[in-house]
């Protein structure tokens, strides 16, 4: 079985992220950014500029 849960705050927020960019509406797009903006409040500016990286790598393996 492949679990791909995130397990913490930083792997959730490369996830919201990810689904931000790549969400099909506006409205699933802002949903995911309102997640993002609960989770990075918990890392640091440096751990929300990684995650930020990661999500932008991950997002354009999608639309390959």
């Amino acid at each position: 079985m492949n679990d791909d849960t995130p397990r913490t705050p930083a792997e959730a927020l490369t996830l919201a992220l990810t689904l931000a960019i790549t969400a099909l509406t506006d409205e699933q797009a802002q949903a995911c950014l309102e997640m993002a903006d609960t989770l990075a409040a918990q890392l640091t500016p440096q751990q929300v500029e990684a995650c930020k990286a990661a999500s932008q790598i991950a997002a354009s393996g999608v639309w390959e």
